[in-house]
């Protein structure tokens, strides 16, 4: 009878080291630059925020927020996990658009003009990807006909 305890607790304890070695991270992870013409313009009270949303839902609520203050040091690196999520327990799994804004004002909304905004150059992003580099290179202007990059409609 000892033996198969004995047996029984090895072959749990190699199937959990098993599942640890296989098992996917559940972040995204990468560094936010700005271009240094554009770093010139932040304001004292701006703010970063790197928004996800699933790749199957442009609109609505973003699904992780991850907001950074004063002072920045770009490049920034970051990482956005189940922590971030706009909903608690909702799940962090699939593809997602990553976009960045600094917002001039402090606050995620509304976008303010000469807030500063840039993309993922991959529109669909895995839960699970290393080294994504998003660049600030777009000045907004809410007043234009141009859609932002951070509100979906």
């Amino acid at each position: 009878m000892k033996n198969w305890s004995l047996l029984i607790l090895s072959c749990a304890v190699l199937s959990l080291s098993l599942l640890g070695c296989t098992r996917r991270e559940s972040k995204i992870s990468g560094t936010i630059d700005i271009l240094p013409e554009l770093q010139a313009r932040l304001s004292p009270q701006a703010v970063l925020f790197i928004v996800a949303r699933p790749v199957d839902q442009p609109s609505g609520p973003p699904a992780l927020v991850k907001r950074f203050t004063q002072p920045f040091s770009f490049p920034i690196q970051f990482e956005l996990t189940q922590q971030d999520a706009m909903i608690p327990d909702s799940g962090f799994s699939g593809k997602y658009t990553i976009t960045a804004r600094i917002a001039q004002t402090g606050s995620a909304t509304p976008l303010s003009k000469g807030d500063l905004e840039g993309k993922a150059h991959l529109q669909s992003i895995p839960v699970g990807s290393k080294n994504l580099q998003i660049l600030l290179n777009t000045v907004s202007d809410p007043n234009s006909k141009a859609p932002s990059l951070f509100q979906h409609p």
